[in-house]
Order: structure tokens, then C-alpha cells, then sequence
């Protein structure tokens, strides 16, 4: 069974008390519902701009709030395409979260499909690597190999032995220390023949958010890393080969870790609070996790109508079309015309 090295330090503590007593006051900060949409919305922008980034994605952010909206850019297609992947994939993983069940080898196939996409060819995409893979620096105009994974024949029993350990041996550990556990073995691992970096900082999120560490879903720890990829690089490279790797004290990357997300956990923090009030509750509209996804769809398509809306939701369309009146009185969405052809899309508001 797989068993990590590692000390918990002070430093480590101190952090995760930190992060805890900030989760406390951001689950029970009160927010406009108009602005909770809005940091949202910023924050899926966000972790699309900064994990692509990671992976050497020139877009901008502006421009991948761009793309995300449906609007044409001048851009090379597969720029395009790994931002479209990562937000779809993002938003999957949103709903795979509310599965308390552990993560499985299916899930894990069936996000790098969604990733990859038209990015690598179909027998690749989906599938665990059947070939050696090596990361490689050019340095002085040659090759220099910076790590090697594990061979393909034993890959898939490290990868089984792991999430067994995820799913069965997890339960003294603090949630946040076997998120960085599992963000620092599955990247060593690097099953896959390309994205492992953007996968595996999804999977972290999807662990994250399973135990209670969504934080209104305005947190983007990707951006931590996105600031400074040199460091976070040198962070989790304690090795050149992954039997190296896998034996090393992993005490170093979770402080980076620990501290990533509290530095992070504060940001969001600052913002709630911004966003905060203070007035009577009443005639305010809460939003349901279902208002969300709908509100999330129009957002990503631009301009939709109801029974697009329906399609991809599944929601009943009464329903549907209650919730919606709900969202255009409140000042979310704005709808335009009348009948069949009405449309709806996100209101303008960025305060």
C-alpha cells in the first residue's frame, strides 16, 4: 500500500488553523447574490486563464473571458481548444464533486477525455500512456531530461495502489494535507502522454471541494501556482525519476502547498468580505446550487433559450422557467423578446 514521507511541521499547522478559521467566516458571510455570481464567474475565468497558463497558454485573461463567452479571438485553435476543454472540465468536475464516493480510475479517464479533446489523437485521449515518458528542459540547445515517469507496465498498479490508499487510508490525515499528498503523487506518476499537470490540479480540486473546501466555489489555488511557476515546479520536482520521487520526504512541497491555499484562502476571503453586507435578509433571493448550474450554463454559452437551457441542466421546464423569472426579478440574467424565440443571458454587472 502506498505511504507518503512527510513531516508535519509547525508551519504546516499553523496554516491549515489559519485556512480553517477563514472557511468558517466565508461560509457564513452573507453576499448579494448578484455579486456571488459575479466572483464566481471570475474565479472559473481565473483557474481556466492559470492552469492553461501553467502549460504555456498565452491567452490572456480577458481573452479567455472572451472565448468562454462564445466570441471569436485571434488565436492559434489549440489555445482556443485547451481553454474550452479546461472550463467544460471544470464545470464536470463541479458536479462530480457532489458524489462523496472516492475518486475512481473511470473518473479520472473520462476528465482527460473531456480535457483533451481534440488536442491529442482519439486512441490517446482518455487513456492511460502505453509508452515511457520523459519531461525534457532545452538547455544550451540540447535536451536535458528534467524527470522520468514510471514504465508503462507498472504505471497502472501505482496508480491503483494510490487510490486505494485515497479511498481506505486517509481517514487521520487532515482533507487539506491529502489534497497536497495526492496533487504531489498523481503528477510523479504522469499516467497520461500529455495534461497531467492541468488533470491533476482538477482531481486535487475535485478532493477539495468533496470534503467541504470549496470556499463558494471563489477560491482558484491554480493562481497561486500560475505567480511563480518556477517555484512551484521546483516545489514538487524532488527527484529526476519517480522511484526518487515517490521515496522522497514530500515535507517541502505541502508546506509550499499548505501555504499556497491559505495564501489563496485569504484572498477569498478579502474579496467575501468586500462583497459583504450587512442589512436585513429579507426580499434577498438565495440561490440553490441548481440556480447556479443555470446561471453557469448562460454564462458560458452567452445567449441561450429555455429549452437549450433544459437540454443541458435537466432541469423539468416549469421549473426551469420559475427559476428563471426568479433570476431576471433579482437582477442576475436579463431576458430578451417573447414567446418561443424569448433568450435569456447573464446581466452586465462586474461590481
Amino acid at each position: 500500500m502506498y505511504s507518503p514521507r512527510f513531516t508535519i511541521t509547525s508551519q504546516i499547522n499553523s496554516a491549515i488553523a489559519e485556512i480553517e478559521r477563514l472557511r468558517v467566516a466565508i461560509e457564513h458571510s452573507r453576499i448579494l447574490p448578484t455579486k456571488e455570481v459575479v466572483l464566481r464567474r471570475r474565479a472559473a475565468i481565473e483557474a481556466t486563464r492559470s492552469s492553461t497558463g501553467i502549460e504555456g497558454n498565452p491567452l490572456s485573461e480577458q481573452e479567455v473571458e472572451l472565448v468562454l463567452s462564445g466570441q471569436t479571438i485571434s488565436a492559434s485553435e489549440r489555445f482556443i481548444t485547451e481553454v474550452v476543454n479546461y472550463k467544460k472540465a471544470l464545470s464536470h468536475i463541479e458536479k462530480r464533486s457532489k458524489d462523496a464516493t472516492s475518486l475512481t480510475a473511470k473518473d479520472i479517464l473520462t476528465l482527460h477525455r473531456m480535457l483533451m479533446k481534440d488536442l491529442l489523437p482519439k486512441t490517446k485521449s482518455g487513456a492511460f500512456r502505453k509508452t515511457p515518458i520523459y519531461i525534457v528542459d532545452i538547455i544550451g540547445g540540447k535536451d536535458i531530461v528534467r524527470y522520468q515517469g514510471p514504465e508503462p507496465d507498472t504505471m497502472m498498479g501505482l496508480v491503483d495502489d494510490f487510490l486505494g490508499w485515497l479511498r481506505e487510508e486517509t481517514h487521520d490525515l487532515h482533507p487539506l494535507l491529502v489534497a497536497g499528498i495526492l496533487h504531489y503523487e498523481f503528477v510523479s506518476i504522469h499516467p497520461f502522454s500529455d495534461g497531467n499537470g492541468r488533470i491533476t490540479r482538477l482531481l486535487t480540486l475535485v478532493y477539495l471541494y468533496q470534503h467541504g473546501y470549496a470556499f463558494r466555489k471563489v477560491f482558484v489555488p491554480e493562481s497561486y501556482y500560475f505567480a511563480d511557476t518556477k517555484r512551484y515546479y521546483q516545489a514538487l520536482g524532488q527527484a529526476s525519476d519517480y522511484a526518487h520521487q515517490h521515496a522522497a520526504d514530500m515535507t517541502p512541497w505541502l508546506s509550499y502547498f499548505i501555504e499556497g491555499l491559505r495564501a489563496v484562502v485569504n484572498d477569498v476571503s478579502e474579496k467575501i468580505t468586500r462583497a459583504s453586507w450587512s442589512g436585513s435578509q429579507r426580499g434577498v433571493l438565495t440561490l440553490s446550487e441548481e440556480d447556479y448550474r443555470i446561471i453557469d450554463f448562460i454564462a458560458a454559452v452567452g445567449t441561450t433559450m429555455v429549452n437549450e437551457i433544459v437540454s443541458a441542466v435537466k432541469v423539468p421546464k416549469r421549473t426551469l422557467q420559475r427559476r428563471l423569472s426568479r433570476l431576471v426579478r433579482a437582477g442576475i440574467l436579463m431576458r430578451t423578446g417573447r414567446g418561443p424565440s424569448t433568450q435569456y443571458k447573464l446581466k452586465n454587472n462586474r461590481s
